[in-house]
């Protein structure tokens, strides 16, 4: 690992478990171990799918796209699938700065009020380097059977989010318009589809999004499993005091309770007011009884400088994976923009598949939460079953290890879709 990793991200770890080598090997036994059909991967490095994913993984019967970040980083993000179980008709590369590259398109007009009223946000848009991809496959059977009339096409959304905790707006912003993409995408592709008798393709939204629970449903959640987040979510009353460059020690609640400034104050107030309003509107949809399908896995693929909360010695320096170098300087605080929310809603409400009950995905030095997911369309996919998280007594210490390659546990499933046959797994 680099020495920033080592050092200060993962010092708990010894420096031997951070060894390009010795995770490399750790990381596609694991992958292997899982057997799946598709593998969702994130913070991945250019090289390492090139030269080791890529290769490795074609050998064991599976082919891969892989989308670099946009701007000088050299990771990403990338999406395996099982050839003898799906072939890819088509892979978009969702670029989120020129999505909301100014003038918007008119497939995301209604953000324009806000980049409006906001000229910061305007700008951080153009300067956070999150893309995803939407991969449509088509299901061509396991080998020695046709695939079932019931198998539909499947549009494998992957993703990272933007993690930097006082941008939530921006993490809704983009899940909004990475569903509004992929919905596009499948409305061109529904005629050829419909031409070879195929159905419409059920959509799958896999990645690490950088949206915990700890503190209640964030907009990125509640927009995934309602389909709509109101104007008054506190994701746009916390987003108001984010500024491109500043800290995570900047606007922190501590700071906003001793800040004299009345805009502080009532923005304080607002989240405050907007996150019980939040909690009161979740409830996550109930477990649905389930049959054999595709297994669907994602995680990172390495850990170095990964760009989660850190510790507060990590703090003092504070770097993102993608790119970023965030001065340790204090925001203005006379700077703050009125919120400017707006109602969003998409074109689909998903389930998350493990019913937001997963404990943890990471779990590191001061930091346990869940990421990462794996959401699907509930009117066309169902679960089957999962692989359970290993137990804080299982994992031992805060990943990664010498047993765990990342920091992030994989979240796998067994997918299929409804009222299919049990023929093929």
């Amino acid at each position: 690992g680099s020495t920033y990793a080592q050092q200060v991200l993962f010092d708990y770890c010894p420096s031997e478990a951070l060894d390009f080598d010795y995770r490399r090997q750790l990381l596609l036994q694991e992958l292997l171990g899982y057997e799946g059909d598709v593998l969702c991967l994130q913070e991945v490095d250019e090289k390492m799918f090139s030269d080791h994913l890529l290769p490795h993984l074609q050998m064991q019967g599976y082919d891969g796209h892989f989308t670099n970040k946009q701007g000088n980083v050299r990771e990403g993000s990338a999406t395996f699938w099982r050839t003898s179980r799906f072939r890819r008709l088509h892979t978009q590369d969702i670029l989120m700065r020129d999505v909301f590259k100014q003038p918007l398109s008119p497939a995301h007009a209604q953000w324009q009020r806000m980049l409006d009223a906001s000229p910061h946000l305007a700008t951080a848009l153009q300067m956070v380097t999150t893309i995803a991809q939407a991969t449509i496959l088509l299901p061509v059977g396991d080998g020695s059977c046709p695939p079932h009339p019931n198998e539909r096409p499947l549009c494998v959304v992957n993703t990272h989010l933007f993690y930097h905790p006082y941008a939530p707006h921006i993490r809704a912003m983009h899940t909004a318009a990475i569903l509004e993409e992929a919905h596009a995408t499948l409305k061109s592709w529904a005629s050829r589809l419909e031409e070879g008798s195929h159905q419409r393709p059920s959509l799958i939204f896999c990645g690490d999004l950088n949206s915990d629970l700890n503190d209640g449903i964030p907009g990125v959640i509640e927009l995934l499993q309602s389909g709509f987040l109101p104007a008054d979510h506190w994701d746009w009353y916390m987003g108001a005091e984010f500024r491109w460059g500043m800290s995570e020690e900047d606007g922190s609640a501590e700071q906003q309770a001793a800040a004299p400034q009345p805009p502080n104050s009532a923005i304080a107030a607002a989240v405050a007011a907007a996150k019980e309003a939040a909690a009161a509107r979740a409830s996550p949809k109930p477990a649905k009884a389930s049959q054999e399908g595709a297994t669907v896995s994602t995680t990172e693929a390495a850990p170095e400088g990964a760009s989660k909360p850190l510790s507060p010695r990590a703090r003092l320096q504070l770097t993102a994976d993608d790119g970023h170098a965030f001065e340790l300087h204090r925001a203005p605080q006379t700077a703050v923009e009125a919120p400017a929310g707006i109602d969003v809603r998409v074109p689909y409400a998903l389930r998350s598949a493990d019913d937001l009950r997963t404990p943890f995905t990471n779990y590191t030095s001061g930091y346990k939460a869940l990421l990462d997911y794996v959401w699907i369309e509930p009117s066309t996919l169902e679960v089957v079953g999962n692989v359970p998280i290993p137990s804080e007594e299982e994992i031992g210490s805060f990943i990664p290890s010498p047993a765990f390659p990342s920091d992030h546990l994989a979240v796998v499933y067994d997918l299929c879709w409804k009222d299919g046959s049990r023929q093929s797994q």
